[in-house]
This record gives structure tokens, C-alpha cells and sequence, in this order.
């Protein structure tokens, strides 16, 4: 049987058909930490006049879609990350709503989780969950993403 050799624990027991690997896996860091990470390096790229940016990951449905590159006055695709720049919080999520009601207007509704930072205030940073549905953004906070009831077909 594969995977099935005599393998030496670290307390010194010969184990034959341990299937499990002896070598740890590394904790994986929160979702809205990478994406501030994310944020930042990009905003460190591309600097402009905007003061505010909002950065979030495209959801699978809508990867191959989406060309990289500039996508109208402040939005930027960078291999499925988006980033939204404007001088107000409450503008990128204009333009957010913009930008997600063309590209998935005849799609499924879906929530990402965004990363907004202020260049302004650097190191001060927090997230949002960002749903759409039917081509209109509704913005929410709180730990747990919310969860959208969409009408089924022929009721």
C-alpha cells in the first residue's frame, strides 16, 4: 500500500503505516490581513491624488472575466484584485458599485470581504463586506459576512 513506510517519531518509536507527515503546517493569517498587506503594496505602486482606497479580491465566478489594467476613473484590476481610489470612502464605494453592477449584473449574488486604508492616516486600516446583488452594492461590517436570499426561478 502506498504511503504505508516505517517512519522514526521524534520521541524515538518506529511507527509503520503512519500516514500523516510529521512536518507543521504554518497557521494561515486572516483573510483581511492579506488584503490590507495587498492594499498597501499597491497603493505604494500606483500613488495618485486620491486619499482613500478600497481593495478587494474578485470572487471565482468573476476571475476569468475581468481584464487586468485601468477599468474607468479610479479602478484598477490587478490579477483579480481590485482597487478602488477616490478622495472619500463613500465615493469608492460609488465607483465600486459602478464597476461590480457592469461585470456581474446577470450573475449569481456573491459577498467579498474589502480592505479600506486612508494614505492620509497610514497604518490605520479597516474591512468591510461588500454584497452584491442584481447590480446594487450593499456595504456591511461585522465579523460574519452576510447572507443573501435570492428569489428561485418560477416563484
Amino acid at each position: 500500500m502506498s504511503g504505508r513506510t516505517p517512519v522514526i517519531l521524534a520521541d524515538g518509536r518506529r511507527v509503520t503505516g503512519f500516514r500523516k507527515t510529521l512536518r507543521r503546517q504554518s497557521p494561515k493569517r486572516p483573510l483581511l490581513d492579506r488584503l490590507h498587506e495587498i492594499n498597501e503594496r499597491q497603493a505604494r505602486r500606483a500613488p495618485s491624488g486620491w486619499e482613500v482606497r478600497v481593495g478587494f479580491l474578485l470572487p471565482r465566478t468573476l476571475c476569468g472575466f475581468v481584464a487586468s489594467g485601468p477599468h474607468g476613473s479610479g479602478v484598477t484590476v490587478t490579477k483579480d484584485f481590485v482597487q478602488v481610489s477616490h478622495s472619500s470612502a463613500d465615493e469608492c464605494f460609488q465607483r465600486a458599485c459602478d464597476f461590480l453592477g457592469i461585470i456581474a449584473r446577470d450573475r449569481a449574488a456573491f459577498t467579498v470581504t474589502a480592505s479600506i486604508i486612508s494614505l492620509s492616516r497610514p497604518g490605520e486600516h479597516y474591512g468591510r463586506h461588500l454584497t452584491v446583488s442584481r447590480g446594487t452594492l450593499y456595504v456591511s461590517s461585522g465579523v460574519v459576512p452576510p447572507k443573501v436570499y435570492e428569489p428561485r426561478e418560477g416563484l
